[in-house]
């Protein structure tokens, strides 16, 4: 039996992943796929637009046979982090034989040559990145220049697209955890990452997340019914047809959710804050904790306090990301714990595909970890410690259902009463 492992947000799905997923089984000839997906939040430092269960929903219809969701401390967290939960997800399933990403050029040898130096930290290379940071120098950019510094040679210009970014973190997971599982680059096709534009490009258009989320933005505002309709029809070449019928539905009830939805909330809960109590959320230093505290009175949104606050050592993402934190009550100890844990204690299937009943009895019997398909038996089968990271996990996802509720005018879903997708 081959298993082949895929991380992803799918924020939201569309036709690149679904050539991810096909280009991943039949280069790997896998027999089963299991997906490591973000909840309600992703990495960006931005609620998801589709709601968790929907996105597991494409993942399964588009080839998917299970669905796992990455425990939401690391799905908030810089790259690293977010690697490093994800790998160690699929790596204690114990039945992964290989880890497949996208790229935006597939050369694994010469991510390799530097997974030694990041990972290791010669001193050389970790004077020169602390003296680029302490200069107000971004960590994307302090981190190439430190590999240049300890090595001329070294063809950094791989990192300058963020999927081989993430990619770099991926294989330096993969040695920190010693996992037999093989790396597996997809070269990725159509629009770039960061690409705001959607494609026009055949018949089958192969735009970016978010790009296909800057357009749903524009729903928000006055628009007639007929203007709505028709930019939400601009989006029906951009997704697979499965998820189109869904997301029209969606976008139609306004049932997803934007960054600026964050606006009040976020809000009240920075008018809560001291300086002293911001250093306790995850990635807070005195120094932002001061930043947020001044620029607090100017407050007048989420996108528009990203802005504020960036700065060249603070990107927008990091700074979101954060915010995020605060929010979602995500502190330095709750990190911690999870290290102690050893970096993820359970995992929390959101869907899976009943011919998928061999790769699950199969995960039953080689797994090191506890999985979750009922959330109210999880204090049963969880430690204390672990249940306090669910219990985060939980709240984040009220808080978003809170959010999808008052833009849709419609009741909320409790998670406890939500039920795992089967196909």
């Amino acid at each position: 039996m081959k298993v082949t492992g895929i991380i992803a947000e799918y924020n939201p799905f569309h036709n690149g992943h679904l050539y991810h997923i096909q280009s991943a089984k039949a280069q790997t000839k896998a027999d089963y796929v299991i997906v490591v997906m973000s909840g309600n939040f992703t990495q960006r430092g931005i609620p998801a637009i589709l709601s968790k269960y929907e996105r597991a929903k494409h993942a399964l219809l588009s080839g998917a046979d299970l669905v796992l969701e990455l425990p939401m401390p690391y799905a908030i967290s810089s790259a690293e982090y977010f690697a490093l939960g994800s790998v160690n997800l699929l790596h204690k399933l114990g039945v992964v034989d290989t880890l497949c990403f996208g790229m935006e050029k597939t050369d694994l040898e010469m991510l390799e040559t530097l997974i030694p130096i990041i990972a290791d930290e010669p001193l050389l290379y970790q004077n020169t990145l602390k003296a680029k940071l302490a200069k107000g120098v971004s960590y994307p950019k302090a981190q190439q220049e430190a590999l240049q510094a300890y090595d001329s040679h070294l063809d950094v210009s791989i990192l300058n697209s963020p999927n081989n970014r993430l990619a770099l973190e991926y294989l330096k997971a993969l040695r920190f955890f010693h996992s037999d599982m093989k790396p597996c680059p997809v070269l990725r096709i159509g629009k770039g990452y960061d690409d705001t534009g959607l494609s026009k490009e055949g018949l089958k258009s192969y735009s970016s997340a978010t790009a296909i989320r800057s357009h749903i933005s524009s729903l928000d505002l006055n628009l007639s019914e007929s203007g709505k309709g028709e930019r939400i029809q601009v989006l029906k070449d951009h997704v697979p047809s499965f998820v189109w019928s869904d997301l029209q539905n969606l976008l139609y009830t306004n049932e997803y959710i934007l960054p600026k939805d964050l606006d009040l909330i976020l809000h009240f809960k920075l008018l809560q804050q001291s300086i002293d109590s911001l250093q306790s959320y995850l990635d807070i230093s005195e120094d932002i904790a001061n930043k947020i505290i001044n620029a607090l009175p100017y407050y007048s949104g989420f996108d528009a306090f990203c802005e504020r606050l960036k700065s060249k050592d603070l990107t927008y993402t990091r700074i979101s990301r954060l915010l995020l934190h605060i929010l979602l009550d995500l502190k330095k100890s709750d990190l911690e714990l999870l290290k102690s844990l050893d970096y993820i204690p359970y995992g929390r299937i959101l869907g899976f595909r009943k011919d998928a009943t061999l790769l699950l009895h199969q995960i039953k019997e080689n797994s090191t970890l506890p999985l979750i398909s009922k959330l109210a038996d999880a204090h049963k089968i969880l430690s204390k410690d672990a249940f306090m990271i669910l219990e985060k996990e939980i709240s984040a996802s009220h808080i978003y259902e809170a959010l999808l509720s008052h833009k849709s005018k419609s009741a909320v879903k409790n998670e406890f009463t939500r039920q795992i997708i089967i196909l």
